[in-house]
């Protein structure tokens, strides 16, 4: 008998942001030169973007989902800040 795979099937893209370790980035720069933020940093990104304060206890997950529900453009902040 096979075993049941703890991942969903299908993906919508057009709802859906793929988080890799922080470590998967540790030696990169993004557009802007600098490293990316990882991590905790990502927590302190989005909070600062949505007037939280950096120790507000949310976990990233809904950090980003408060985000998305208030109108950040998620995309473009990543995008600014990751690429």
């Amino acid at each position: 008998m096979e075993a049941e795979s703890p991942f969903p099937d299908e993906f919508d893209p057009s709802s859906s942001l793929l988080f890799l370790g922080s470590g998967f980035s540790v030696e990169a720069l993004n557009i802007a030169g600098t490293c990316p933020p990882v991590g905790r940093g990502l927590e302190k990104l989005f909070s600062k973007e949505l007037g939280l304060a950096d120790d507000s206890g949310y976990e990233l997950k809904d950090i980003v989902n408060h985000a998305a529900k208030n109108g950040v453009d998620i995309y473009k902040l990543l995008y600014n800040n990751l690429q």
